[in-house]
């Protein structure tokens, strides 16, 4: 019978110490810096005038005009260019482009930018076609 208090004796000590080291080690984590993410989400409404806009790209073939306001979204399967006022938020005229040609687009366009003198340019720096 002695033997069994002495071992029931290491048991509950063997557990308390346990016990006491688990609590103090849960602290721990109670300390561990947090920090939070905001962030914001915009969403903007364009007036397409009928008119279904070319987005499969998601814009990466467009570009945005600081001289007028207008974002130019290049259409590769049409060979358009959307001419989108960000101002007013609506289209304000499609327009045509040759995929063959001096002002030709080629058969692949994979990015057009703006120049400061209203000039679409490809991806090679190339001027595609004068917006006016």
């Amino acid at each position: 019978m002695h033997s069994f208090k002495k071992n029931k004796l290491i048991y509950t000590s063997l557990f308390g110490a346990t016990l006491t080291f688990l609590t103090s080690c849960g602290n721990e984590a109670d300390k561990v810096n947090q920090s939070t993410l905001n962030y914001s989400i915009d969403i903007v409404s364009i007036d397409s005038k009928d008119e279904i806009l070319f987005l499969q790209r998601d814009l990466y073939t467009s570009a945005y005009s600081e001289f007028d306001g207008m974002l130019y979204n290049f259409n590769d399967k049409t060979n358009h260019v959307e001419k989108i006022n960000l101002n007013t938020l609506a289209l304000e005229k499609i327009i045509p482009f040759e995929q063959e040609g001096p002002n030709g687009t080629g058969f692949y366009t994979s990015d057009l930018k703006m120049a400061s003198d209203e000039h679409l340019l490809d991806m090679e720096k190339k001027n595609v076609k004068d917006i006016y």
